[in-house]
C-alpha cells in the first residue's frame, strides 16, 4: 500500500486539494471491498499531508440518508 500512497502523492503533486466526491466518502466508511485500496490510499495521502481534501455540505447529506433511514444514529 505505501507504493500506492507515493504515486498518488505524485500525481497529486501539481494539485494543493481534491475534491472528495460523496461516492469516495462512502466507499471509504462502508469498506467497500471493490474500491478498498484505491480509497485507502486515497485518504492515506490526505492523512499525511500530501493534499488536502475539499468536500460539501451536499455530501455530508448524502452520506447520512441511508442511517437517517434505518435510525442509526451509529
Amino acid at each position: 500500500m505505501e507504493q500506492a500512497t507515493v504515486k498518488l502523492a505524485d500525481l497529486f503533486s501539481n494539485f494543493p486539494s481534491i475534491f472528495l466526491d460523496t461516492a469516495l466518502v462512502i466507499y471509504y466508511v462502508d469498506g467497500n471491498s471493490a474500491y478498498q485500496l484505491l480509497v485507502d490510499s486515497i485518504f492515506d495521502t490526505l492523512d499525511r499531508g500530501h493534499i488536502t481534501g475539499i468536500t460539501s455540505p451536499i455530501t455530508l447529506a448524502e452520506c447520512l440518508v441511508h442511517p437517517y433511514r434505518k435510525n442509526d444514529s451509529q
